[in-house]
């Protein structure tokens, strides 16, 4: 259970007051590789293009399977990262490994350096999370990120429905490439009380 307190504050991003959320605790310092979350039109698979700046994309993972974490980041509203969670300390990861304390161990290590705030950089962000896809359409995603507490307050004092319009404000930019859907559907988000990570 988290006792750290959301860190964030107000911010304009085109034309919408929205919140810059900073990171809490330690960075996470395993380098990241510029991975998006990319879906052509509504009807489409999601994708994840891995980029260099100097040449621009350069593959894209064939399905999408799985928990991933994912961030937007203030500068880049548009944009969500993300990459694979390698090991998470909850429920779901605790059954996958039960029973077996030296990979537990060995897992927690790794996770330890990896996550949002690597993603980021230890920037400010939008909205961070955690994303589920099932043979590479998405099926759940929620506000679950110990780095950096989103919508922790609104929660607390609102509740789970304001918590969910707070991620529908945050994550508005974030479009399919012809701009007819959000990457991140409003009516699969799942919200979770930050205090219980």
């Amino acid at each position: 259970m988290s006792l750290a307190q959301s860190k964030f504050e107000d911010i304009n991003v085109d034309g919408a007051t929205l919140r810059a959320y900073m990171m809490v605790g330690s960075l996470q310092d395993e380098p990241f590789k510029d991975k998006r979350l990319l879906r052509k039109t509504p009807d489409s698979k999601y994708e994840i293009v891995t980029t260099k700046p100097e040449s621009g994309p350069i593959s894209t993972e064939k399905t999408l399977h799985g928990w991933y974490d994912f961030v937007i980041m203030v500068d880049e509203p548009r944009t969500v990262y993300l990459r694979r969670e390698r090991f998470a300390a909850d429920a779901r990861s605790r059954e996958k490994y039960k029973g077996d304390s030296k990979t537990i161990g060995l897992k927690v290590k790794q996770h330890a350096m990896r996550g949002h705030s690597s993603i980021a950089r230890g920037g400010p962000v939008l909205f961070a999370g955690s994303v589920y896809f099932d043979k590479g359409e998405l099926s759940t995603w929620e506000n679950k990120s110990g780095h950096y507490l989103v919508a922790q307050d609104i929660f607390d004092y609102k509740g789970a429905q304001a918590t969910i319009q707070h991620a529908a404000e945050q994550t508005q930019f974030a479009m399919t490439m012809d701009n007819a859907a959000r990457l991140l559907p409003i009516n699969l988000f799942q919200p979770i009380n930050p205090r219980d990570f």
